[in-house]
């Protein structure tokens, strides 16, 4: 259960990610980034609360005479429970239309922003040149194409609630480098123009990582297994692709994936959360253990970044920045 209602809160809020996905497509991302992202977590923040306050207070107080984990809406799911409770049967049609619907504009912008990470990854050298190819409409065909398939795999080899929960710890695996690459960036580029400063930077990254790596260690040890084993995988391709290249991917400097990644793993083995794990961290030591080796490891990846040589040697190749278009902010 750990996996599967982590899993779904993850998909609630990870809208915001498309935003960063397809940032090449906006025509004014000094404005239009900053908003969207913002706004992202707004809304959907207030519809949840907004659909638990509805809900909690449609409940019958006979209902919960036997504590929550004993509610129970006879099979129905909870909403459709508490609909059928207060008797407004006709609604049932509409929330189920809606449950069909709605997926699909989900599908149609995740499809668009992992066709645009597998054209990225392939200009980057990555994937296969292949994969930058584009149609006459501008759509990178075969990086759909390639998404088409290994979510097709998924699909016909997993079950759907272990795809969820695995994709949404994947996810925020993603998500916890972002804060690390935050405070880094402000080492390299300290007096770079931004059109957003966040203040106490370090403290807001620390817990943030803090935070993706406790969601990671929620979604329970039956995903965090089957996630160790796509990124073992991962690491071997592209070992396989790089290896006369070694040099060329800095892996001095991302050697703390290493001791973070394992000690997940030996976190949520020892931990209390999904089938399998041993149980041998009480609970509420577990969190603060998370929480502790998240802070040390933040350190160690901090300090590991590119030296400000290197880092201004890859500018200088790429010329990456571009004054008319200044970083939205960090």
């Amino acid at each position: 259960m750990a996996a599967v209602s982590t899993g779904g809160v993850i998909f609630s809020f990870i809208g915001f990610r498309h935003v960063v996905d397809m940032a090449g497509e906006v025509r004014n991302p000094k404005v239009a980034i900053p908003a969207a992202l913002v706004l992202s977590i707004i809304l959907c923040a207030a519809i949840y609360v907004g659909l638990q306050i509805a809900f909690i207070g449609a409940l019958d107080p006979e209902m919960l005479k036997n504590g929550w984990a004993n509610l129970n809406f006879s099979g129905q799911g909870p909403l459709d429970g508490v609909i059928l409770s207060v008797g407004i049967v006709w609604f049932l049609s509409v929330l189920n239309i809606g449950s069909v619907i709605g997926p699909f504009g989900n599908g149609l912008v995740s499809t668009g922003s992992n066709a645009r990470i597998a054209l990225a990854l392939s200009q980057n050298g990555f994937l296969p040149k292949r994969l930058q190819i584009l149609s006459s409409f501008g759509v990178p065909l075969w990086a759909l194409a390639l998404n088409f398939l290994i979510g097709i795999l998924f699909l016909l080899t997993v079950p759907f609630t272990t795809v969820i929960a695995l994709n949404g710890a994947a996810i925020v695996v993603s998500f916890a480098v972002g804060p690390i690459a935050v405070v880094c960036l402000r080492r390299l580029m300290p007096d770079h123009p931004r059109s957003i400063r966040i203040p106490f930077v370090k403290v807001v990254a620390i817990t943030a990582f803090a935070v993706a790596t406790l969601i990671v260690y929620w979604s329970g040890w039956d995903t965090v297994w089957r996630l160790g084993i796509a990124l073992i995988v991962g690491f071997v391709l592209l070992l396989a692709r790089f290896h006369n290249r070694l040099d060329e991917m800095d892996v001095t400097e991302a050697l703390w994936l290493v001791p973070y990644f394992g000690g997940i793993g030996l976190i949520s083995l020892l931990g209390q959360f999904g089938e399998g794990a041993l149980k041998q961290i009480p609970f509420g030591w577990d969190i603060l253990l998370c929480v502790l080796f998240s802070v040390v490891i933040f350190g160690l990846a901090v300090r590991s970044s590119l030296s400000i040589k290197k880092f201004q040697t890859y500018i200088a190749e790429e010329e990456v920045l571009d004054p008319k278009k200044p970083v939205i902010g960090f």
